[in-house]
């Protein structure tokens, strides 16, 4: 099993070397180093590690077995709006949201995820977002969790024992499905199309009947990329955060503190719908009036915020934009409060303050879900990524920054907070046969 480094802290590695803490010499590093401690002295840099691991591990052991086919380079698939009994082909049509895949394909990826999905739960001890293991099997993408009570019987039994093959299929096979990983995995030249007839992947003595308690899944995940010449940036703050308690002290606040928290959990989920739908329209405006979109791009990175809507309509959309991701900050800052968990910590917020006042700078945030992990950027250019990284990598030289990660004010050693700029890219792909050498 390998990690890639991006998922881990690397300024013990790069200090063992003599090597300054840099983007540039993340980039020197062999790939896929071992890690330096044990799992839970372990820093990760909040990239959704253990969801990727549970993916790629369940993917590898389905592909072996030839229960899916995962193709490299493989492409994106679009969910369907609505969950229904069977999902109805789609084609290759250039009005189509993504690029379509062959149908045992779409079938393979919904299978490892849902697969995937359980076996993170159960690992957790409880349904949560799903998004990392989402994001693992189908890349960037806009997110609708699924519905817990889809696996909610299936992690009790869990809990009293391990579930039988047939219950674990049942639950997490759609039934439109079915034929078509049954073909990917058989040697059968023909079957049918409909699930009613065709026999499961792992159980061919499964009846027409069986296939009725298949369930129907409705999570969605449609495709998602930045607009046209934006670039995103994210840097390791090198002191993880223990993501499972920290969810777990939040969700507790909004069951116990519903009058207080519910307010804030949609007024959050405004800005964030509104973060998605702008970002949505200029990709919309960089494909039909490029030009217009171009000029306004690269005027508006070379100016302060506060002067963006000098660049005209488009300017003042991406004004709009940033004000969505201030107020998303706030409301994602008075939530951690309330709870009494550090999902923007006073550090970030000053990391993250500085970062937005460099020309170009369209948000900066603590991502997933908040602590000390990490902190993400989006710039108008490339250039504009270029500066903030030269800003993180001085920041503890610049900023006399102390942090103690002590729970319930217990005392912590400090630690000086230092900013590693990562080396990673989007990845709008998801889960894949990686045939590249290590």
């Amino acid at each position: 099993i390998l990690g890639d480094n991006d998922f881990y802290s690397m300024g013990a590695q790069l200090k063992l070397r003599n090597m300054p803490l840099t983007s540039s010499s993340l980039k020197k590093l062999p790939k896929c180093l071992d890690v330096s401690s044990s799992l839970d002295n372990l820093n990760k840099t909040g990239l959704g590690s253990s969801a990727a691991l549970v993916t790629s591990l369940t993917a590898a052991l389905l592909t072996h077995f030839k229960v899916t086919t995962l193709h490299n380079p493989p492409v994106v698939a679009s969910s369907p709006p609505t969950p229904s009994p069977h999902y109805p082909s789609t084609s290759s049509s250039s009005s189509s949201p993504a690029i379509t895949l062959p149908l045992d394909r779409i079938a393979s990826a919904r299978f490892v995820h849902n697969l995937a999905q359980f076996n993170h739960c159960a690992a957790q001890g409880k349904v949560g977002s799903g998004f990392d293991v989402s994001s693992a099997t189908f890349g960037s993408q806009v997110y609708q969790r699924f519905s817990p009570e889809v696996i909610n019987t299936l992690l009790q039994k869990s809990d009293e024992g391990t579930p039988s093959p047939q219950e674990i299929i049942a639950c997490t096979l759609l039934k439109g499905d079915v034929s078509y990983l049954s073909s990917s995995s058989s040697s059968s030249s023909s079957s049918s199309s409909s699930s009613s007839s065709s026999s499961s992947p792992s159980t061919s003595s499964s009846s027409s009947s069986d296939k009725s308690s298949i369930s129907l899944w409705d999570s969605k995940h449609d495709p998602a990329t930045l607009p046209l010449g934006m670039h995103m940036i994210l840097g390791d703050v090198s002191v993880g955060s223990n993501t499972p308690s920290m969810v777990r002290t939040l969700l507790d606040w909004k069951k116990n503190k519903p009058e207080e928290a519910l307010p804030l959990w949609k007024a959050l989920a405004f800005e964030n719908e509104s973060i998605e739908a702008k970002i949505q329209s200029l990709c919309v405006l960089s494909r039909e009036k490029t030009e217009a979109y171009e000029a306004a791009r690269k005027t508006c990175s070379r100016l302060h915020y506060s002067e963006w809507e000098k660049a005209g309509p488009i300017g003042k959309i991406f004004s709009e934009l940033q004000n969505h991701f201030q107020e998303m900050r706030i409301k994602f800052r008075t939530m951690g409060q309330l709870a009494g968990v550090p999902l923007e910590p006073t550090e970030q917020t000053a990391l993250a303050d500085a970062t937005m006042q460099l020309p170009g700078v369209l948000g900066c945030a603590v991502p997933g879900a908040g602590g000390f992990d990490a902190i993400y950027a989006i710039g108008l250019d490339a250039s504009v990524v270029a500066s903030i990284d030269t800003m993180w990598t001085g920041w503890a030289a610049a900023n006399a920054t102390k942090i103690a990660p002590g729970a319930g004010g217990a005392a912590a050693p400090s630690i000086s907070m230092t900013v590693l700029p990562l080396i990673l890219k989007e990845e709008p792909v998801g889960v894949c046969v990686d045939a590249a050498p290590y």
